[in-house]
């Protein structure tokens, strides 16, 4: 079929029942009319950008961090009961099996390592929705994120996204929305594509890597000896060698390091070194490294760069890379998860969660939140259902009472207050003062 055909074909069976809202109409006044057939933002996913993550150290060295994180994280997939109980499904379940096996080549694992890096590179990731040929059951696939054309409604009312082209190296795909799950980073410049963390900082990274480059090449074409001697007369070649002779069996090895020389015929001497500038290319490397953790959030030991480290700070900064990039990413990852792509699963009141609880960098606040909630509980402040419902576990029949341990204080409004005792002259006694 004429892939222009299968496309009209394809995404008129996704215009049934678009509802328009009033930012949609207001997003897709940004919509030209070219991009409903070629795609929109495609100006901000640039296919270099997936050539920083094997020739830049600092860039490599971040997102494998990320990556790893997300792939110490279980997900666990659960579903709300009736009575409003999150009850975990078991290993037999249909949508447990799928993100433990995506598909036959990927685990779940694998998936959200390829799905960190996409992100990472180029601002958004794609999974592909199939349905396997010889098992009928559906699998989940990562595209390419640079050969992924987004393609949006047309008019002001067409749908927010019409379909996604994929541009393979043999043929186009064309995929109806339904068949696709996009995650990216939003882009307050173009709101039907991610932001790539490469955009902010490729120039420090190119920056980087010439003058990496530059240390290599001058190493290797432009080598200098430490320093240089001056003759007063011209010295002819069996000179020279003979001088290096004598030079080389009176001051070469280790023991006969700083002896004092004295040189016949030499009038002066010049050290050589590289200059200021030529130096500059450490400092170059140095800030590649920098730039890559503030923009990836992660921090500089974790990237190896252990100078000032110390067994305090790493723990702290391992902390805070936690709180403060692996769990909004996750969090982020799983909302997408449960708004969209369960539903299109056909699992809409079923839940996906990353489990926190194994990472041992969060194991202090872990232990901190027990550690209240055993004293609210003995204290009578919570019962053992809210503190059950607060970690996502299901009612106890016997957990809405308070605690036995728990002595209910009484209230000082109802305590009556002893009257003082009055002296026979009517005068307060002096045992009500002591």
């Amino acid at each position: 079929m004429n892939p222009i055909k299968d496309l009209y074909r394809r995404l008129s069976l996704g215009l049934s029942g678009a509802k328009i809202t009033a930012s949609s109409r207001a997003v897709q006044s940004e919509v030209l009319p070219h991009h409903a057939a070629l795609g929109i933002g495609n100006d901000w996913v640039i296919p270099s950008y997936g050539d920083y993550y094997p020739r830049s150290v600092a860039v490599y060295s971040a997102i494998r961090v990320r990556a790893e994180a997300l792939v110490r994280l279980p997900w666990e997939v659960s579903r709300t009961s009736a009575a409003g109980q999150i009850l975990k499904l078991p290993t037999i379940h249909p949508l447990t099996a799928l993100f433990a096996q995506p598909n036959p080549w990927y685990s779940g694992a694998e998936l959200r390592r390829a799905t960190e890096v996409n992100l990472c590179l180029w601002g958004r990731a794609f999974w592909a929705i199939e349905s396997s040929e010889t098992t009928g059951q559906q699998e989940l696939w990562p595209l390419r994120p640079d050969r992924v054309d987004v393609l949006p409604g047309a008019g002001p009312r067409g749908p927010y996204i019409r379909g996604y082209r994929y541009r393979g190296l043999t043929k186009e795909l064309f995929y109806l929305p339904e068949e696709i799950e996009y995650f990216r980073y939003f882009n307050p410049q173009q709101d039907h594509s991610g932001l790539s963390p490469i955009a902010p900082l490729r120039l420090t990274m190119d920056m980087g890597h010439d003058a990496l480059r530059y240390n290599r090449n001058t190493f290797q074409n432009g080598g200098i000896p430490d320093y240089f001697l001056f003759g007063g007369e011209g010295m002819t070649q069996s000179q020279i060698e003979d001088f290096y002779k004598r030079w080389e069996t009176r001051f070469q090895g280790p023991d006969k390091a700083h002896r004092p020389a004295i040189a016949s015929g030499v009038t002066d001497m010049k050290t050589l070194a590289f200059s200021a500038r030529e130096m500059e290319f450490i400092e170059g490397m140095r800030w590649a490294i920098k730039d890559a953790a503030r923009v990836y959030g992660v921090p500089e030991t974790m990237l190896a760069e252990l100078q000032f480290a110390t067994l305090a700070n790493m723990e702290g900064l391992e902390r805070w890379f936690w709180r403060s990039t692996m769990i909004p990413e996750a969090t982020m990852l799983a909302d997408r998860i449960n708004s969209s792509l369960l539903p299109k699963l056909g699992f809409p009141d079923h839940m996906l969660q990353f489990d926190f609880t194994t990472i041992e960098a969060l194991s202090e606040g872990q232990e901190q939140r027990q550690k209240r909630e055993v004293e609210f509980l003995d204290r009578g402040v919570l019962t053992i259902n809210e503190v059950r419902r607060e970690r996502g576990l299901p009612d106890v029949s016997w957990g809405n009472q308070p605690s036995p341990r728990s002595t209910p204080r009484q209230d000082p409004a109802s305590t009556p207050v002893p009257s003082p005792s009055l002296g026979t002259n009517g005068h307060i006694g002096a045992s009500t003062l002591a």
